[in-house]
C-alpha cells in the first residue's frame, strides 16, 4: 500500500500504451531517441515510499527505465 499523505501521480500508462517522449535519450554518448518520438511502455513501476512513477519503456533496442515526467500522451 502506498503512504495516504504522499501526493498521488496518476498513471497515465500502462503495458504496451504508445507514449511520446518529452526530451531526447542518449546510451553511451549516442542519442538513440529524440523529443517527440513515440515509444512503447513496456511495465509500470510505482515507489511505494515516495509514490513517484516510472515507466519502463522499449526504444532502439534498448529496455529503458525513465521518469514519468519523460512520457506524454500520443
Amino acid at each position: 500500500m502506498i503512504d495516504s499523505t504522499l501526493a498521488w501521480e496518476p498513471c497515465l500508462f500502462h503495458s504496451l500504451d504508445k507514449a511520446r517522449l518529452t526530451l531526447a535519450l542518449k546510451v553511451k554518448q549516442s542519442i538513440i531517441a529524440v523529443k517527440g518520438d513515440v515509444v512503447e511502455v513496456q511495465r509500470v513501476h510505482r515507489d511505494m515510499d515516495n509514490g513517484r512513477l516510472e515507466y519502463e519503456i522499449s526504444v532502439a533496442d534498448y529496455l529503458i527505465k525513465v521518469d514519468a515526467r519523460v512520457l506524454e500522451c500520443c
